[in-house]
């Protein structure tokens, strides 16, 4: 081999590494975003599905509370032992920091 045939290899071989290595790079690139893709799409739908099934609980829960309040009235309460809790109302004024609150 002379000494022009050799330069011209190992410049060459560089190169041809250098396209290699970025062919591999894009097709590792290509690769990773089509299964991130794919892997997106999946949990949406699964997702999805989680929505539906909690919306269906919400309403049930939604409908068994509509269920139950309309049992409870004021009657009720005062069956169940319940007091009024609004009696007589005090009101206090702030005239000095001695003044005392007789009843």
């Amino acid at each position: 081999m002379n000494r022009r045939t050799l330069t011209k290899t190992i410049t060459r071989i560089p190169v041809t590494y250098s396209l290699g290595a970025i062919f591999l790079l894009f097709v590792g690139l290509y690769l990773y975003f089509a299964f991130y893709t794919a892997y997106l799409v999946a949990s949406t739908d699964n997702t999805e599905n989680r929505v539906k099934e909690m919306r269906g609980t919400l309403s049930s829960l939604e409908s068994n509370y509509i269920e139950i309040t309309k049992e409870l009235d004021i009657l009720f309460a005062y069956e169940q032992g319940y007091q009024d809790g609004v009696g007589d109302t005090t009101y206090i004024t702030r005239q000095s920091r001695t003044a005392r609150i007789d009843n």
